[in-house]
Parts: C-alpha cells; structure tokens; sequence
C-alpha cells in the first residue's frame, strides 16, 4: 500500500500555481485528522494546504519515521508552506483499542484548544477525535466534518463493537456535517426520531481521485503489452483472504509468463508466500509490502491491470463500501480487473476502463487478461475518461463550498 507522505510533501510546490489561478485562501483554517497511512487517502491535503490560509495535518499511528513505535504528530501550513512540524507523543502506546482511543482524544482536544486557530473546521473518519466536539463548537467556535468511513460497516454482536456502532450513530445526529462513504453506511446511520435535530449537511460523499499518469503514452504501453512475453498484474491493499490472492497465484503457477506484484502487508501475507514457495512461482509473484507513491507509480507504469477479484460473498462488507481500491488503480492509469462486488462496476463497463468478472477462477482470470492485452488502448482509454470525472479538484470545490470563507 502506498505511503503517500510524498504527495504532502509536494502539494505545498502546487501553491504557487493555485494561487496564481486566484484559489488561495478560499478557506480560513482547517484541521484533517486521520492515520499516518492513510494521510491522503481523501487528497485532503493535496486540496487545502494551497487553499487555507492555516492549514493542519494532525496524524496517528505507526510512523516511518520512529519505526515500530506509534506517535502522535501535527504539521502545520501558512499559505501553502510548511512552518512548523511538531511530535506530541512519539512512545509506543501502552494497552489495546480504547486506551489508545483515550489517548488520542486527549491530545487532539488539548491541539483543538491551544493550536487550532477560531472557526477552524476539523474533517476526521475517526469517531473518538469528535468526543468533545460540542464543547470545541462553544469554546473556539470550531465546526466538525465527521466522514463516515468504511471501516465502520459492520454488524457485531460484542459489546464492545455494539457501543461503537451506537457512538458513531451519536456523531451521526449531533454533528452538524456529515459524509457517509456508501449509501448503505448512510441508511444505517442517517435514521433520525421525530422531531430529532438532524446535520446541516448529510450527504453520500465518494473519493476523488489524482490523476498519477500521462495518457500520452499508452499506445506505446499498448503495443509492449501485445509484444512482451511477461504480463503483469498487480494488487494494491491489505494481504487477507477473499481478495483473491489465491487465485492470482494459482494463475502465476498455470502460466509461467504471468507476474503478480503484491503491494501492502497483512497477517495473511505469510501464509501467501510460503504457498508460492511451495509451488514454484515465489520470483514471480512478489510481495513488495509498503511502497512510496513513487515507487508504486513506477510498478504500475508495467501492469496490464490492477486486480481487485474479492470472493462473492454476500456477508462481505466490501460490497457496500466506498470503492476507494478501484480509484486508487483509475489514478495509476492502469485498468481493474474486478469481480462484481461494488456499485462501481457499472460505471467500470460503461467507461470500459476494465472488465467486471462473475467469479475469480483462474481459468476466468486467464480470459480477462488476454483480453486486457489485445485490446488495452481501448481499456487504457477508458480509464482516462473515468478518470476525468473524479478529479478531485474540481470535485472538492463542489463538495466544500459550504466550509468557504464569506
């Protein structure tokens, strides 16, 4: 999975150019929380650190920076430059879920009241940041932007997953503006009693994407997938079962001129690698674990699709989430390979910027791929069609016109 600090480190050169086009200081101030991993993951940052007079990065978790070690960090922007980076905890954190969670809360509501300017606005998937909001809105006149994220669709019937699920619907009602990342999240969450306040903004709000690829090249690119004699596929994610990993694999070990590069870790990436010792084809299928976006971009630059065949299963969360996977490939320039377990796939067949199968058996894999080959300009430009219209530029405009300065 990429490690996009480098596209934070470079959206601050864009600023210049933003503010040449008049967009600079469209915002007055605004804080994103989110975790160290998943820092760009909505292009946040790439939007406003041009476009805020004060802008602030506010990340947790693991960081490359201190190894294993989880810290808490704020960077912080003054019309698109950096002038200040500041560790608050850089410790392991001691304890499990909700220590870390109290922990969070606690330095973030001390950042909110002693660095955060007045009237910021604060945008976070995350639940525990939003426990004081109320007091926050009173004190500093600081507004909320709760995104209802993928993460939290689930059913669970522990107690602890249950008093999540009813804080998040708590959020849901109390803070003024809402995002919810599928329309399923949204019909669990969006339910409101008579009479019960409900958000100024509640809306369905998806990914926008940046564009990492000049289309210039892709009849070139086309014309070395139909003469070369490997292909390359790859996947970008968490290394788990049900993604289709297997599958990719078991293609690798029928086809000796099939190459698999597997992007991000997980507890499941083990077992995978051993299972293609075992069968032979370890030097071509490699797991390359976390990758800088630039490194990911130069793999991509090679594959013939990006794959994204998660098992059919019904009871799969997947189905119903925000198709943030498929994005990430449509900003790579490269086509998806995806079996139908999102709403997106619609508007994948109508751009042809992929091919949608009904299962991930090799032997429907093998197919998929001829295909992409023979026919890849086609599919390669469709992806840039599609890509087009989640620009998140000119997406976020739109989206984020009620935070604008008056």
């Amino acid at each position: 999975m990429a490690v996009p600090g480098n596209s934070i480190a470079n959206a601050g050169a864009e600023a210049a150019r933003v503010s040449d086009a008049g967009s600079q200081d469209k915002y007055f101030s605004v804080v994103t929380v989110n975790h160290f991993h998943a820092k760009d993951v909505f292009l946040l940052s790439d939007y406003f650190i041009p476009r805020c007079t004060h802008y602030f990065l506010f990340t947790f978790g693991q960081s490359n920076e201190f190894g294993s070690s989880n810290s808490i960090q704020f960077s912080e922007y003054h019309r698109g430059k950096l002038v200040r980076e500041k560790v608050i905890v850089r410790n392991q954190w001691a304890g499990g879920f909700f220590v870390r969670s109290i922990q969070l809360v606690f330095w973030f509501t001390l950042f909110a009241l002693l660095v955060a300017p007045r009237r910021s606005w604060i945008m976070t998937p995350h639940p525990p940041v939003c426990l004081f909001q109320k007091a926050l809105r009173i004190l500093k006149q600081q507004k909320f932007v709760f995104i209802i994220a993928d993460i939290f669709h689930y059913d669970s019937k522990d107690w602890s997953g249950a008093i999540f699920n009813k804080y998040i619907r708590y959020c849901a009602r109390t803070i003024d503006h809402v995002f919810y990342m599928s329309l399923d999240i949204q019909k669990r969450h969006d339910v409101f009693a008579d009479g019960e306040r409900k958000p100024l903004v509640r809306k369905r709000w998806s990914l926008g994407i940046k564009r990492r690829f000049d289309d210039g090249g892709f009849a070139m690119k086309a014309q070395h997938m139909r003469d070369a004699r490997t292909t390359t596929l790859g996947y970008v994610g968490v290394v788990r079962s049900c993604v289709g990993l297997e599958s990719l694999i078991e293609y690798a070990r029928l086809n000796e001129n099939i190459r698999v590069d597997v992007v991000g870790e997980g507890c499941y990436a083990a077992e995978l690698i051993k299972r293609c010792r075992d069968s032979g084809v370890d030097r071509r299928v490699i797991f390359h674990g976390y990758l800088a976006t630039g490194e990911l971009e130069a793999l991509a630059a090679e594959w013939v699709c990006g794959t994204m065949l998660y098992d059919l299963d019904q009871t799969l969360y997947t189905r119903h989430t925000e198709p943030g996977k498929a994005k990430l490939y449509l900003s790579l320039g490269v086509p998806v390979l995806m079996t139908d377990v999102s709403y997106i796939v619609d508007e994948v067949r109508r751009h042809k910027a992929g091919i949608v199968l009904s299962g991930n058996d090799p032997v429907m894999v093998k197919g998929a791929v001829e295909t992409l080959r023979r026919d890849y300009l086609d599919y390669a430009n469709g992806v840039a069609a599609m890509a087009k219209e989640y620009d998140y530029q000119s997406k976020y405009d739109d989206d984020f016109a009620f935070m604008r300065q008056s």
